[in-house]
């Protein structure tokens, strides 16, 4: 904590007289006087390899209910965290990401909050809720400032490449409006709107951002998800997420060519699933969202003995881990559009009475 800060309190906001202040007056206290820094937000969701630091600390391991204090910076190296804000805003990182907590006003009655983070690389998704009065929510990069009250947003970051590539900066706008500044533009971008500017440059560039992909339904495969091609998409991006549509928790994410994708190893119950298109110049899309429960198909069970005894057929088989019924069918015909006989037992031996 910084000794003499009462002392040099007025100095530090030009205050003449600090015997005369005015009700409402605000007063500027650099975040090194205080003993802590106050905190910000908190990790609601973490998966992978996640690591965090409060100013000038190492990076440990950020687990779920971590709060984080103005200075904290977050480093997704695989995987994604989810942080929420006092306000209920939210940012989704995802991997190869880097963030630091800039800025963060309390929440007062009547008054905006105002939030401001630093994006120096990776991407990130950003939902501002709507409230009055409206959080002021600024993402910064190295090439470009994106503002907002809210909305839902995406923003990303890459760094000057080895081969001398400047860094870029791109937001897609998925709900409300954002407003955009690079060291020379300025603009509003609407819902349904990319932009990007590149270091250096200064300029920005909209672009229209493919429309949101549609679900086809009708194959229901254990973990399969399909949906209709986008003529203008070179290729789709996949979110597996929690079952929870207040916050996005993104349990994985990948990246395919065809409009259709299985997921393995899952494991029994309900998710969410998101999917975009991406265009030729790397935006994203409008995203679609949707329900997946998974409960895996059982094996087909292995018959050892069918006998056939005074009118009575005798059916043997090997009983399956996970199973809790059986029904065995006799039919005429191969395809079973007549049955003889239909039996359900909570074990794999079932007598069938059978007529000659």
């Amino acid at each position: 904590m910084h000794d003499n800060c009462w002392l040099e309190l007025a100095s530090h906001n030009r205050v003449a007289n600090p015997n005369q202040l005015s009700t409402g007056t605000q007063l500027l206290i650099p975040m090194k006087w205080l003993k802590q820094a106050p905190f910000a937000a908190q990790a609601v969701y973490v998966v992978g390899e996640v690591v965090f630091s409060d100013a000038n600390k190492k990076l440990t391991e950020l687990v779920s209910g971590q709060k984080l204090r103005i200075g904290s910076k977050v480093v997704v190296n695989q995987g994604s965290t989810t942080l929420r804000f006092a306000d209920g805003a939210t940012i989704v990182m995802n991997a190869n990401s880097e963030l630091m907590i800039s800025s963060s006003s309390a929440i007062k009655q009547g008054r905006a909050q105002s939030i401001e983070v630093h994006l120096p690389r990776g991407e990130i998704q950003v939902t501002v809720p709507e409230r009055m009065p409206k959080t002021q929510f600024r993402v910064r990069t190295p090439s470009a400032v994106a503002a907002v009250r809210g909305t839902k947003f995406r923003v990303s970051s890459s760094m000057p490449s080895a081969d001398g590539q400047n860094g870029q900066t791109r937001s897609e706008v998925l709900e409300g409006i954002v407003a955009v500044s690079s060291s020379t533009d300025s603009q509003n971008v609407t819902a349904g709107h990319g932009v990007s500017t590149v270091e250096g440059q200064g300029g920005l560039e909209q672009a229209i951002l493919i429309a949101p992909p549609r679900w086809n339904r009708s194959c229901t495969d254990p973990g399969y998800v399909e949906w209709q091609t986008s003529l203008s998409a070179t290729q789709y991006r996949l979110a597996l997420m929690e079952d929870d549509t207040v916050i996005d928790k993104v349990i994985s994410s990948v990246t395919v060519a065809d409009a259709n994708y299985v997921f393995k190893g899952l494991k029994e119950g309900c998710y969410q699933v998101k999917v975009n298109a991406v265009d030729s110049q790397g935006y994203n899309g409008l995203e679609s969202q949707r329900r997946l429960c998974y409960q895996p198909q059982l094996a087909v069970p292995k018959i050892t003995e069918v006998e056939f005894d005074r009118a009575e057929l005798l059916v043997v088989g090997e009983q399956l881990q996970d199973a809790v019924r059986y029904r065995i069918e006799v039919s005429e015909d191969n395809n079973f559009s007549s049955l003889i006989e239909a039996k359900t037992s909570e074990t794999l031996t079932m007598r069938l009475p059978v007529d000659t």
